[in-house]
């Protein structure tokens, strides 16, 4: 397995983990995403991604198709307003994302649209926030 860096999160503040598909499906949407997560948390709360997430971004900024350029330019913005969390991984982003949710349960919210990502954390028991009706965003889950 992979060797990923775990970090001890602040329990007294909520950390939603933006995935890279809830990010440009938001500006895809035209989708205020820190509104949104704002409504459904209104608990003290701050926005993250993991270093993987900006690769991936990155990635696509450069090597994706017009389309995807545009919308992954866009989301790099978005992820300049939250914390980058740097992971060292060889694993691939969704599985960073599991176990570092895994090992942070409790003060973790993870945002994501991806169909088998959503399931695992919900296994987990990991609350989810996830786009629905395309034009609002929805959690599945308790906070604790």
């Amino acid at each position: 397995m992979a060797s990923l860096e775990v970090r001890s999160l602040d329990r007294k503040c909520i950390t939603v983990l933006l995935d890279t598909n809830i990010l440009i499906l938001a500006i895809n949407r035209s989708i205020d995403i820190f509104s949104e997560i704002e409504r459904l948390i209104p608990e003290l709360h701050r926005c993250a991604v993991l270093s993987s997430v900006v690769d991936e971004l990155n990635k696509l900024a450069s090597l994706g198709s017009n389309k995807d350029k545009i919308l992954a330019r866009a989301a790099l913005k978005i992820v300049n307003r939250c914390e980058v969390i740097h992971i060292n991984s060889y694993t691939d982003t969704d599985e960073s994302i599991l176990y570092f949710a895994k090992n942070n349960r409790g003060g973790i919210v993870v945002a994501t649209n991806d169909f088998n990502l959503k399931h695992k954390l919900r296994d987990m028991g990991i609350p989810v926030i996830y786009l629905r009706d395309f034009d609002h965003l929805d959690i599945e889950g308790e906070i604790f």
